[in-house]
């Protein structure tokens, strides 16, 4: 029952079909219903077959009808229209609805566990980026450090750029920030000096912060491997991070106003946290 709805998914297009079947296949299958429908010819213009009264002819036909198996039924099926497959999928769904179950567990379960890693991969690259971004300076003189420290600014800046915003699970974005901001607030004092007093790193964190809460995405997923919700793991498992994410932002958003008691939307620092605080109750309400 399940492969059948499958095979209806196929044919609608909402289950795309990545293993095609061998050409070798296709050329026994159309073979193998070739030499089918040649052999129902034979046996109909057989002398063998005699046609006495209404019980035998029936006899007969039960038993070619069971001449027919799954390449004849999917013939079928391919000819028909995705409003009719539709309703044939819709039907048969709400008559044994765990098959439907079975379908999501099946095809769904797989693309899910992918995400998962591909997330972890993402956080862990731009922890590490952002590390050896803030931390290049770390062997030069106090003097050199304020002279290149330009260069680190830059890099960053960029690396908030190119943070993902789109199709992506909002608190990996999220996460992204926050770890930025650790890492650039743990470089050597002439660096944080320029990072954040003279380039005003904070401002453009802050912001990027704040557009991202306010067009918030959060997963409902839980990790396969706990029963954390998705932020929960990758915050603490994938990033090895022992206080939580809203401590940590409470803890950079305060350290950067203190660097930009001017601005005139200082208001910012405290308005992000609000926000995240909303985000932060309802993670663990799953």
């Amino acid at each position: 029952m399940t492969n059948f709805l499958i095979y209806l998914l196929s044919l609608i297009g909402f289950v795309p079909i990545t293993e095609q079947e061998p050409v070798s296949h296709q050329n026994h299958r159309q073979s193998k219903r070739f030499r089918k429908t040649e052999a129902c010819q034979h046996l109909l213009s057989s002398d063998f077959i005699v046609s006495t009264d209404e019980e035998e002819q029936e006899e007969y036909d039960e038993k070619r009808s069971l001449l027919i198996d799954v390449d004849d039924i999917q013939d079928w099926l391919s000819r028909l229209s995705r409003m009719t497959l539709c309703q044939i999928l819709t039907s048969t769904i709400n008559e044994h609805p765990h098959v439907g179950d079975e379908i999501c567990h099946r095809h769904y379960k797989k693309t899910i566990e992918t995400q998962w890693q591909e997330d972890k991969h993402l956080l862990v690259l731009i922890q590490q980026k952002a590390r050896n971004i803030a931390h290049q300076l770390d062997n030069l003189r106090p003097s050199d450090q304020f002279g290149k420290a330009h260069k680190v600014n830059s890099q960053l800046q960029a690396l908030i750029r190119s943070l993902p915003v789109h199709g992506y699970d909002s608190f990996v974005t999220l996460f992204g920030l926050i770890v930025l901001a650790q890492e650039g607030l743990s470089a050597p004092s002439e660096v944080r000096q320029h990072l954040f007093y003279d380039a005003k790193l904070g401002r453009i964190l802050i912001l990027e912060l704040a557009s991202l809460l306010k067009n918030f995405k959060p997963s409902t997923k839980h990790s396969s491997s706990s029963g954390f919700s998705t932020d929960q793991y990758y915050w603490s498992h994938v990033l090895n991070q022992e206080q939580s994410w809203l401590s940590c932002l409470e803890d950079i958003c305060s350290k950067l106003s203190r660097y930009d008691a001017t601005w005139e939307y200082r208001n910012e620092y405290q308005d992000v946290l609000i926000i995240a605080e909303r985000y932060y109750k309802s993670s663990y309400l799953y």
